[in-house]
């Protein structure tokens, strides 16, 4: 929560104090305000988590032995993925086939676990 500063009008941003209190500070005249309890915000609980090194949608390629044949790099879409995915199965079943291939997101959503301190 941003507001102006009473003194000389400019911008203000807020700061931690003593006991985990927050303060408007004014960036230009240096005008502090009193302390206040800090606004209570969720917590959030999940995040997207990237299944890649270096981010993007792969896919592993097996043969008919479950052997990894090989492995793609990085797609920046499903589509482009899966094309790729495709075309590289239909050159494989040739020799190696039936092949298998594992396409892999680019990122997940995972949920963590909540913790509470209940003294």
């Amino acid at each position: 929560m941003s507001i102006n500063c009473p003194e000389c009008g400019g911008d203000t941003h807020a700061i931690w104090v003593a006991n985990r209190m927050l303060r408007d500070r004014c960036e230009n005249c240096f005008w502090k305000g009193e302390p206040r309890v800090p606004e209570t915000i969720a917590i959030k609980t999940g995040k997207w988590v990237s299944c890649s090194k270096f981010s993007g949608h792969t896919f592993v390629l097996y043969d008919r032995y479950g052997h990894v044949l090989g492995f793609s790099r990085n797609y920046n879409t499903e589509g482009e993925a899966r094309a790729a995915l495709t075309k590289e199965m239909s050159l494989s079943n040739k020799v190696a086939g039936p092949c298998t291939a594992v396409l892999w997101p680019d990122k997940i959503w995972v949920e963590g676990t909540v913790f509470t301190d209940n003294t």
